[in-house]
């Protein structure tokens, strides 16, 4: 990739982070570089959807310099059209049906350098409480900050927006991204992407759409205003701090008296006429370690935390159910005057997070027992230190009754957690069978690593993928289950087990900070033996003119 294109957009990320109302100029001519386009291209080339072709029936295979060339004129005259997706519905947990639009697999090209762009300009002015479709942020990182961030928390406000995506009022979007930009052809071509449309049974309908490279980007600024509204609500009503506990107070000074007459403090009295008893001191002290320093239930004291992965968010309050109706209305509000959205009044309710708990992230979120203390007198935090508690931190766990679910409907199991065989997998061969139960097992175990359940939740799921790999290969060869059990080969389902990796520390984000990936690296670090545009003649023939990349999709037998 050229030098140029690297410092353009290293000077974006600059300029933004220093000046966060910065305007931008002269964003197209940027994007019209071929330089550009072929690292998007070198960036998504790779993924399994690029195979999918869109309304035009085109897919990536075949891509060339010549490709590059077109879409490019295409830009410069302003002729370039974005296709109409390709809506596709997937189920969703409640039974729903949820739309996903299929792009032309050459529109997420010029759509991948509209995100490179945008990411450069607002990636430092988002919100520390936005995790979702951002670099170094995951679902892990807003888990992380509800643990972190999360203790002590009464109610809850579980926030979802109806049909974010398909809902976003286009002009409203393109007002948010005149504050920053001044380049009217590139903001011409996002025009023209959330105009283009979507395709239904073969019926083009305008506008409304949910799909594409640029839309997890586009959502973010959108979605902006509700983080910078929620944080003034932070800012608001985060003042003064809880009275102290009495019982504590008194338990504190009963034994700080009985440290000054024995001395413990490192200072010579007179000791009283009958000795003070180190016993009754320690006793004291693990009292004191039972309760907390300041009063949990203190009405005149309040506070709000909160946290959003794309559209989902959910924000955590100290104080009456009354005051979280109130912040839960004025959310309502702001979202239906200031984004023309609305909230999901089938997911949008307030709990209470000691006795219901919160869902989110697939996660099942908990915070203390009803008010009654654990008596927990050490625990660790995120890095590993010693400190006091008294049971009001914050505790995830997997959600048992739904993963199981989720099985079922992938024919893993029965509803009630009984192993079954998987039929379509039979016709594998026994490697490509353990391999692919091995990936769902793997990939449980890292998104649920930081579960505080996830020793007894691991040990059930084991147990039905195992027994239904079991029963899968049994009815591929013919034999009892008992026979592949105890198959000792390189293809034994013991494989199966002895492949996942062990539980790590999945709070151990002490090296993140070091580990930002630079422009000029995630633009260059392409294998040498795809890196098509670049190359000077064919891999197979060796020819040197009319190169073209081809792609092969997986053999399905």
């Amino acid at each position: 990739m050229a030098q140029t294109v690297q410092q353009r957009l290293e000077t974006l990320r600059k300029r933004n982070s220093e000046n966060s109302s910065a305007i931008n100029k002269d964003l197209y001519r940027l994007l019209c570089k071929k330089d550009l386009l072929s690292a998007c291209y070198q960036s998504i080339k790779s993924k399994a959807g690029n195979m999918t072709p869109g309304t035009d029936n085109v897919t990536l295979d075949g891509y060339s310099e010549n490709v590059v060339e077109e879409v490019i004129s295409a830009l410069k005259d302003q002729s370039w059209q974005f296709k109409p997706v390709r809506r596709k519905y997937i189920p969703k947990a409640n039974g729903k049906l949820r739309p996903l639009g299929i792009p032309a697999p050459r529109d997420k090209i010029v759509q991948k350098g509209i995100e490179i762009i945008l990411s450069a300009i607002y990636e430092s002015s988002f919100s520390e409480y936005s995790h979702g479709f951002r670099t170094g942020r995951s679902c892990h990182s807003a888990l992380r900050s509800v643990r972190m961030s999360w203790s002590g928390m009464k109610w809850v406000i579980e926030g979802d927006i109806e049909g974010c995506y398909e809902n976003v009022d286009h002009s409203i979007l393109i007002g948010i991204l005149r504050r920053k930009i001044q380049d009217e052809r590139f903001l011409n071509l996002i025009w023209k992407l959330l105009r283009a449309g979507y395709e239904e049974e073969r019926v083009l309908k305008p506008s409304k759409k949910q799909g594409g490279v640029a839309s997890p980007v586009l959502a973010n600024i959108y979605l902006h205003d509700l983080d910078v509204f929620v944080q003034k609500l932070m800012d608001q009503h985060n003042v003064g701090q809880r009275r102290p506990n009495k019982e504590y107070e008194r338990l504190r000074g009963k034994r700080d008296r009985l440290r000054f007459y024995r001395g413990t403090d490192g200072k010579s009295r007179p000791r009283p006429k009958s000795e003070v008893s180190l016993h009754e001191i320690r006793r004291l002290t693990k009292e004191m370690r039972k309760l907390p320093s300041k009063e949990p239930m203190d009405e005149n004291y309040t506070k709000l935390t909160y946290v959003r992965y794309a559209d989902d968010w959910i924000v955590g309050i100290i104080g009456s159910k009354n005051f979280a109706e109130t912040i839960r209305d004025q959310i309502r509000v702001f979202i239906l005057e200031h984004l023309k959205l609305t909230l999901s009044p089938e997911k949008t309710h307030i709990s209470h997070l000691s006795l219901e708990g919160a869902n989110f992230l697939g996660y099942h979120i908990k915070c203390g027992k009803a008010g009654i203390y654990s008596g927990r007198a050490i625990a660790k935090d995120l890095f590993g230190n010693s400190k006091r508690t008294v049971g009001w931190q914050p505790t995830l766990f997997v959600p048992m009754d739904k993963l199981v679910r989720h099985l079922s409907d992938k024919n893993f199991c029965t509803s009630t957690g009984f192993p079954l065989k998987k039929k379509g997998w039979i016709v594998y061969d026994d490697d490509v069978i353990i391999s692919r139960y091995n990936s769902i097992l793997r990939g449980l175990r890292n998104y649920y690593a930081p579960a505080d359940n996830l020793g007894t939740s691991m040990n059930r799921i084991n147990y039905i993928l195992k027994y239904s790999c079991a029963h899968t290969l049994a009815a591929k060869h013919r034999t009892r289950i008992t026979t592949q059990l105890r198959r000792n080969d390189s293809k034994s389902i013991k494989v199966l087990l002895n492949d996942v990796p062990g539980r790590v520390n999945p709070w151990d984000f002490r090296g993140e900070k070091g580990n930002e990936i630079s422009l000029e690296k995630a633009f260059t670090s392409f294998a040498s033996r795809t890196r098509l545009l670049s190359s000077d003649k064919c891999v197979i023939c060796g020819i040197k003119s009319g190169l073209e990349m081809h792609h092969v999709k997986e053999v399905s037998l």
